[in-house]
């Protein structure tokens, strides 16, 4: 286990960045003396909205200012983050035998897009989107 994820305490007037720690569901490192540590300092819960996990390599997104704690994630824990941190327009499936490279592919290019609206403002009306 290494630095995998870092939790920090976003502030009312920022952007909710991230995923709520208690969207990812219970983790390790969250029953730890640092955690609890902090959480206590701050005078929050590890149910508060203001309690946010980022990826390690997703850092540089962490407002300035914003208190920061590196925390080590097993495996599965680092899925479950990346996937709560994950936007909402991009599928979270994987490809399997069955859909093909070509198929996944245009499901990630086309997140978003519909036949009246594409995101992309390249395709006109009823036409699909190939961004």
């Amino acid at each position: 286990m290494a630095d995998d994820a870092f939790l920090f305490l976003l502030h009312e007037r920022h952007p909710r960045l991230g995923a709520a720690l208690a969207a990812v569901g219970d983790l390790e490192c969250s029953e730890t003396p640092a955690v609890h540590g902090r959480f206590q300092a701050h005078g929050v819960s590890a149910s508060s909205e203001k309690v946010r996990i980022l990826p390690f390599d997703a850092a540089e997104f962490i407002p300035e200012g914003a208190e920061q704690l590196p925390i080590p994630l097993s495996p599965d824990e680092t899925v479950r983050v990346e996937q709560a941190c994950a936007p909402r327009s991009v599928p979270t499936w994987r490809p399997t035998e069955a859909v093909s490279a070509e198929v996944w592919g245009a499901a990630v290019t086309n997140a978003g897009c519909t036949p009246r609206r594409c995101r992309h403002r390249r395709a006109p009306a009823r036409r699909r989107c190939v961004a």
